[in-house]
């Protein structure tokens, strides 16, 4: 079977991946050895523009930005061309710059991967007074025309005579349901706005891959775990590629609300995996599809299932609250906390059935509970004034299981690790898993 038919293949497994993260839609697109071999749809343009700037020689990589915006006088020395990546602006445009320039920089000069949208503004303002054209103007004309991307624009007020076909994005729920997600508003109009027809132009190349990619993008000698711009928990990511044929992957992953994308591009095969969602979903589907389209492009020895990484890493804040029910006993079985669920599905606690000792805890992330209270309300309960924040958290832990089987609880500040350790009491005729 040639490639081209294994990844049509993929299309059942693509929608599964879509359906367990709670992604609306997906579209895909393949390049290998320089020619698109792929391109469905299931349910970075800054660096280019610059780039063209670069190549015209009316700018440098190591221009000081200083120099062309006379308004950014940095705070620190590291100002050039390759600045940062990707931001929300809460400030009228005339005041940007200012801004940017007051901005100090938290770890030392290409000393590790930030991500911060103050650089798409400056590099939209370069491009903007290099090329006296608007930001928008010079996409459509230098990259989205050539490319055939009529349905395509970086101005939100073009969408007006779309007759409503641009893509909408979406925020998954904890049920999997997805929420229209009002459009990002972006600095120089950063998020860019497709029609359905446009994510079918097979725009995929990974011919002369230039440094300013290899700067923004996550790079990686296969094997080895694609996992530095993930979502997804870094331990959880498996090695892809094999030993036998060593193998460059420059990637990257980007989130705004209502959309999520990958992006994996190979320099010595011209290979391109580009992954674009109309979603935010339960995990980093977009990464899980890309590895699996990967895969299937190389012919790697070892095969992952990504429908079973996707399923085991639905992130939905926490679990069903019946999950965490149950009686928890400290080692030596003289004290224990009963967890329930009352009133209007919210959770709480009880300290050795002793009805004076019933608090309400809160989801605080994954599976940590605060049971913190306004100290007000502790001195009317005539709790002890316990001040550092451990003692006011738990973990409910599940242990590989499907319910939670152990607290965990920092009592005392001095305690090692976790602090005291309570485990479930079994329920009488339950089969533990």
């Amino acid at each position: 079977m040639t490639i081209t038919r294994q990844l049509e293949a993929l299309g059942p497994t693509i929608e599964e991946i879509c359906a367990i993260s709670g992604l609306p839609g997906v579209s895909i697109g393949v390049s290998h050895y320089g020619s698109a071999i792929h391109t469905s749809s299931h349910g970075a343009s800054r660096p280019a523009a610059l780039g063209m700037l670069v190549d015209e020689g009316k700018l440098a990589w190591t221009t000081p930005i200083k120099i062309i915006l006379p308004d950014f006088q940095p705070a620190d020395r590291a100002d050039a061309l390759w600045a940062q990546a990707a931001n929300n602006i809460l400030v009228g445009a005339d005041q940007a710059m200012a801004i940017a320039a007051q901005l100090r920089a938290v770890t030392p000069f290409h000393g590790a991967f930030r991500y911060n949208n103050w650089g798409y503004e400056v590099a939209g303002r370069l491009v903007e007074a290099v090329s006296s054209q608007t930001y928008a103007a010079f996409l459509a004309e230098r990259i989205f025309g050539p490319l055939g991307m009529a349905r395509t624009s970086n101005d939100v007020a073009d969408t007006a005579g779309r007759d409503g076909n641009v893509a909408r994005g979406y925020m998954c729920l904890d049920d999997g349901t997805p929420c229209a997600a009002p459009r990002p508003r972006f600095a120089q109009g950063t998020a860019m706005n497709a029609g359905e027809r446009d994510p079918e132009q097979p725009a995929v190349s990974a011919r002369r891959p230039a440094c300013a990619i290899r700067a923004r993008l996550g790079w990686a000698q296969l094997p080895w775990r694609l996992g530095a711009t993930t979502r997804n928990p870094a331990a959880t990511v498996p090695v892809v590629g094999d030993a036998a044929r060593l193998r460059l992957a420059l990637y990257h992953g980007g989130m705004v609300v209502g959309f999520s994308s990958a992006v994996y591009v190979f320099p010595e095969t011209e290979t391109a995996v580009v992954v674009l969602t109309t979603g935010v979903g339960l995990n980093d589907g977009p990464a899980w599809i890309g590895h699996l389209l990967m895969q299937t492009v190389f012919d790697d020895v070892i095969k992952h299932g990504y429908v079973a990484l996707a399923r085991a890493l639905v992130v939905t804040g926490w679990a069903q609250l019946g999950a965490y029910v149950g009686r928890y006993y400290a080692e030596a079985r003289t004290f224990f906390i009963d967890v329930s669920v009352k009133g209007d599905g919210e959770l709480w606690m009880n300290f050795q059935g002793n009805e004076d000792e019933d608090y309400r805890i809160k989801h605080h992330v994954g599976d940590d509970f605060s049971w913190h209270m306004p100290r007000n309300e502790r001195g009317r309960r005539g709790r002890y004034p316990v001040e550092y924040m451990e003692f006011w958290k738990i973990r409910l832990d599940y242990g590989g299981g499907d319910t939670a089987r152990r607290i965990f609880w920092v009592i005392e500040p001095d305690l090692p690790g976790e602090g005291m350790e309570l485990t479930k009491e079994p329920v009488v005729g339950q089969t533990e898993l």
